[in-house]
């Protein structure tokens, strides 16, 4: 039977974190916002039968903070590097671990549904690679079915050109690869208060609502500069 893997690229939530919500949340919203994200993507990701859940977490020597807050975990250790080196790193320790496909996502996504993880995974039989496209010009996840390191090099990681890159890669090298449906990711004031808005129109499927995030936003009264 072959074995698939999920690798989520965590930070251990801080309140120095998400400094872009800084003019909507206190520091101490913000780390409470990053574990509801952080709890959210584990709990989906909990529903895919047969898939091992890892924590890829930095910094390394705060590691038991997550044990603290969720329980017993996989943990692997992510190396220094850019964003590409660390992704690279985590994917090539769970092909030699024996996984046969491979998953890293983030926590930015909240609305991930599990659905996608198991397309994911089911288009990765046909295609080497599948990237789930943010709306911002990055991806929410990239899945391998093979330790390909050449997707990684070269790009400007945290700008609007990741995806464009990361395709011209993909075709310069003939790497075939898949597109998931598209996401929003949550890095500024004006996503996390649209995500409010989605979350309370309920218009998400119950399988795939971010219960921890949406208990956060009904818990804190957030007010943009447009309301």
């Amino acid at each position: 039977m072959e074995k698939t893997a999920l690798a989520i690229m965590a930070k251990v939530p801080s309140s120095g974190g998400k400094s872009r919500l800084a003019t909507l949340l206190t520091s101490g919203q913000r780390e409470e916002l990053q574990w509801a994200f952080l709890g959210d993507i584990l709990d989906k990701a909990h529903q895919i039968k047969g898939l091992s859940v890892f924590l890829a977490i930095t910094p390394q020597d705060q590691a038991d903070e997550m044990e603290t807050k969720f329980g017993e975990i996989n943990k692997i250790n992510q190396p220094a590097g850019d964003l590409g080196v660390r992704m690279f790193s985590v994917a090539k320790k769970l092909f030699e671990q024996g996984f046969s496909r491979v998953l890293i996502t983030g926590t930015d996504s909240p609305t991930l549904p599990p659905d996608y993880l198991v397309q994911a995974l089911l288009r990765l039989k046909n295609k080497p690679i599948v990237f789930g496209p943010t709306m911002d010009g990055g991806y929410y996840m990239v899945g391998l079915s093979c330790p390909e390191s050449r997707i990684f090099k070269g790009i400007s990681w945290g700008t609007s050109q990741v995806l464009q890159q990361t395709e011209t890669i993909c075709k310069d090298i003939n790497l075939q690869y898949s597109l998931l449906p598209p996401l929003e990711d949550i890095d500024w004031p004006i996503d996390l208060l649209n995500l409010k808005r989605t979350l309370t129109k309920g218009k998400i499927r119950a399988d795939w609502f971010p219960q921890r995030t949406a208990n956060f936003l009904a818990k804190n009264k957030l007010v943009g500069k447009d309301e």
